[in-house]
């Protein structure tokens, strides 16, 4: 036997499991119990007893479970058995993501794969994709939840130097969300708008935007007047001879949530009581 394994497995031996267990999963989370019966199997969870040694993730789990409980308990339907390659990485998850966000969007994800009705909308990918966001991407993802679009204004400087037209950028990726969200790093939202559609959860479309966000396209307009006034105050006014015919275009463009993105929210960013699956 690998002497490793051997130390690793003596080492279980000693961890009084049963009792770990029994205290996660209570009587009062019964329908957490049934739906993670095989997960709490201590052959699928080698790993588990380990972690349970470090008593805060064994809190942050706990409470955690307790918030999946009350999501189970709010449909009057019997759960199912969730799927390991769903139940073992977000139970891991649950032991120590304590950001609100986050985990509320594993424990969204788990409570969907929980009932038969639900759970053909859970894609394991769903928990690569939440592992790839931050807490403030999340926080964005719960305020546009049930949307298919949102609107996105560019301001751009063009102008004609030695005989070519070229541009520079004056508000880029304008859309009011992170001045609406209380966001921990509103800085941050071209990183965050760029991430999300890496992730293939938006896509900025570059034709011109919908009449329907004409009032929004506004809204955003104002919402940034100070820095675009500044901004577009200083380039018009530049004491830059070379430059010539100078204008500034409002590009009023549109950033899709795609098809993934829109069931990636349905899984995770819905509650199930609300989600379009019922």
């Amino acid at each position: 036997m690998d002497p490793v394994r051997n130390i690793a497995d003596k080492a279980l031996d000693k961890i009084p499991t049963d009792k770990v267990y029994e205290d996660l999963l209570q009587p009062v989370l019964r329908k957490a119990g049934e739906a993670l019966a095989t997960v709490m199997d201590l052959g699928n969870t080698i790993l588990f007893p380990v972690q349970m040694l470090n008593e805060r993730r064994k809190i942050i789990l706990k409470e955690n479970l307790q918030r999946y409980e009350a999501k189970l308990q709010a449909r009057n339907k019997e759960t199912i058995p969730v799927p390991d390659s769903i139940a073992i990485p977000i139970v891991e998850k649950l032991s120590y993501v304590s950001q609100q966000e986050i985990s509320e969007a594993f424990i969204n994800l788990l409570t969907k794969a929980s009932f038969s009705d639900t759970v053909s909308a859970v894609h394991p990918a769903f928990i690569t994709a939440i592992n790839n966001i931050s807490a403030d991407e999340a926080k964005l993802l719960f305020a546009l939840k049930g949307r298919k679009h949102f609107p996105l204004l560019n301001v751009v400087g063009v102008f004609e130097q030695n005989g070519k037209s070229l541009s520079v950028q004056l508000g880029k990726n304008l859309t009011g969300l992170e001045l609406v969200h209380e966001l921990e790093f509103p800085k941050n939202i071209d990183l965050y708008l760029e991430n999300l559609e890496i992730l293939g959860i938006f896509q900025i479309n570059q034709k011109a935007g919908m009449p329907v966000y004409s009032k929004e396209y506004e809204l955003i307009e104002s919402q940034y007047k100070d820095p675009l006034y500044r901004n577009v105050n200083f380039f018009l006014n530049e004491n830059t001879p070379s430059r010539e015919n100078k204008k500034v275009k409002f590009n009023r463009l549109v950033v899709d949530i795609t098809e993934y993105g829109r069931s990636f929210s349905m899984a995770c960013m819905e509650d199930v009581k609300d989600s379009s699956i019922d």
